[in-house]
């Protein structure tokens, strides 16, 4: 009779060891499924950082080719003014001898 209770008593252990073998082989394979999931969100947001990236340094250049403009244009009108101040300031020592 105590080979039966012990027969029993390894069976019905062997069933819950089974069930709960079960239980964590569906918990790995959830698991395996979000790890996928993050997978694929991390390819997706590398891919938008390089994306970002390249506008940053598309901005960038742009920045720098008006930057460069400006400073042209400012060169330019510095130079007019300059020779429209020239030009006034001989106009007046003109007048002033006169």
């Amino acid at each position: 009779m105590d080979n039966e209770v012990l027969f029993d008593f390894m069976s019905t252990m062997y069933a819950e060891m089974q069930s709960e073998f079960k239980g964590l082989k569906q918990d790995v394979q959830g698991l395996k499924q979000d790890v996928r999931g993050l997978t694929q969100d991390v390819r997706k947001n590398s891919i938008s950082i390089d994306n970002i990236e390249k506008n940053l340094k598309q901005l960038a250049e742009i920045q720098q080719n008006h930057y460069e403009e400006n400073q042209r244009d400012h060169k330019q009108i510095v130079e007019m003014l300059t020779a429209r101040l020239d030009t006034q300031d001989i106009v007046i020592k003109n007048i002033k001898i006169t």
